[in-house]
């Protein structure tokens, strides 16, 4: 779907930045609650986890919200205006270049899908609406959750590019997954609706 509509192209414009500045305000209140989760933790691991996370949010922030927007900016555009690849054939496949999924792109997938599962699950009707606003902007005519480009798969998979950007430490990456998750999950139902 291309857009040709300007004033849909701006919709789509203004839902991002909206967007970019409600994740970076859940961004600063997650480090400030991942301070407290550690005050109040009873096992040093749990605690040095949880400072470690507290620490690189906060010494990367401003990384963490322009890694995010950037990513939640291209995803959302490659959404309006998907690449259609022409079928390829089963003969020009180079064999060579096949390989594994690798675990960094296991857990990447299984974060984005839990932060986006935790927002699906916290804006059901928000997100009803939602598709059916995008649906009317794309020209498709009805709600389509999975041609909505602002749906919460993409949200989760640019909030794991993000997190993954700011810190290599792996239970780092699961806290501020699971914390940012449960954070979207309560302020993206008033997001959603800002934006419709």
């Amino acid at each position: 779907m291309n857009l040709t509509d300007p004033r849909s192209q701006a919709a789509f414009d203004a839902a991002i930045n909206h967007i970019r500045t409600t994740t970076a305000a859940v961004a600063d209140r997650v480090a400030t609650h991942l301070g407290v989760l550690a005050s109040a933790a009873t096992r040093i691991f749990e605690r040095d986890a949880l400072i470690n996370a507290q620490l690189d949010l906060r010494r990367n922030m401003s990384t963490y919200v322009l890694l995010l927007g950037d990513t939640l900016s291209k995803r959302v555009t490659r959404e309006i205006n998907p690449q259609h690849e022409p079928g390829r054939r089963l003969a020009e496949t180079d064999w060579q270049s096949l390989s594994l999924v690798n675990d960094a792109e296991v857990e990447e997938r299984m974060f984005a899908d839990r932060i986006s599962q935790a927002i699906t699950h916290g804006c059901e009707w928000e997100l009803r609406d939602l598709s059916a606003y995008t649906g009317a902007m794309l020209g498709i005519g009805r709600a389509d959750h999975d041609r909505n480009p602002l749906r919460p798969e993409v949200l989760g998979a640019a909030v794991y590019r993000a997190i993954s950007g700011i810190t290599n430490d792996q239970e780092s990456r699961k806290l501020l997954a699971r914390e940012l998750g449960a954070a979207l999950s309560k302020v993206m139902p008033g997001c959603y609706r800002d934006i419709v």
